[in-house]
């Protein structure tokens, strides 16, 4: 609103209403102000000590938020790696469930299959499960070729070790499957026409399985135990901090209409007082000459 000025006036009760007036013209802008933005602090002179809290509550959120889409992230990348163990695994063991014994496991023991025929199809799956390791990647990064070490998931929003979570995936190509009789890619050179080969052949493809198995274990012990944990934590952390941040910053329309309303009878009876002492001066001044 325009202020009136004042100060070449000489009318005494004119000038105090006039004064009156601009400081609830002022209030008025104030009021309109937090009404408009809903914010009841925008300027740290609006409430000192409240925009301290507000602050410090927003920079909490920010945090639960940035720790939110780590947390979802590490869960995308798990369950991009798991992905890739599950279908090694079928190349191992095949689909039991569908009775499908296309894998390793079942080809060693199929003996209606020529022995060139036999050794060229192990040695397809060995490279199918080497290509499905290396195509196993998340934002870039390889997950599954033993490259991935010592990975931070950042849980929280303070950078601190008990909001942290660390994790290593293991080498699972054809050189890392296996075990103490040997690993995966042994199976290019050990003679599956015998039967001690056959027996050396299983041994190393169970051991493979089995650790397969644990590493997808494993994978799903951290998604289930730590990453959804931790989630549905974040999410009531941010539900109280969003409600609490809110309770402080942003305006109660109920008391801010109702002042707005007081402060407009205010203004129209300092705008009637100004006029009232205006005339009454006229008035005044005419009945002396």
């Amino acid at each position: 609103m325009i202020a009136i000025n004042a100060f070449s006036l000489t009318n005494i009760s004119e000038m105090r209403s006039i004064f009156q007036f601009n400081r609830i013209s002022n209030s008025i802008s104030e009021t309109l102000r937090r009404i408009e933005t809903g914010q009841r602090i925008i300027t740290g002179k609006d409430d000192p000590s409240g925009l301290i809290l507000r602050e410090g509550m927003r920079a909490d959120i920010r945090g639960i938020q940035a720790a939110q889409k780590t947390t979802m992230a590490a869960n995308e990348l798990l369950a991009t790696a798991e992905n890739g163990l599950a279908n090694v695994s079928l190349m191992l063991i095949g689909d039991i469930n569908n009775r499908d014994d296309r894998g390793l496991l079942g080809l060693i023991y199929d003996d209606t299959l020529p022995a060139d025929l036999r050794r060229q199809q192990v040695n397809d799956i060995l490279n199918m499960i080497d290509g499905t390791v290396r195509s196993t990647t998340y934002n870039g990064k390889q997950l599954l070729d033993g490259s991935l070490k010592d990975v931070v998931f950042q849980l929280g929003k303070d950078v601190q070790d008990s909001m942290q979570y660390r994790m290593s995936l293991p080498n699972m190509t054809t050189t890392g499957l296996g075990g103490a009789s040997g690993n995966l890619n042994d199976l290019r050179t050990i003679d599956l026409e015998t039967e001690s080969g056959k027996a050396q052949a299983y041994v190393i493809i169970n051991e493979a399985a089995h650790m397969t198995a644990a590493q997808r274990g494993t994978i799903g012990t951290v998604q289930k135990y730590v990453l959804e944990s931790n989630a549905k934590n974040l999410d009531v952390q941010l539900e109280r901090i969003t409600e609490s941040e809110g309770l402080v910053s942003n305006v109660d329309m109920a008391l801010e209409t109702s002042r707005l309303s007081r402060e407009e009878i205010l203004a129209q009876s300092a705008m009637s007082s100004i006029l009232y002492a205006r005339n009454f001066r006229q008035f005044v001044l005419s009945t002396l000459l």
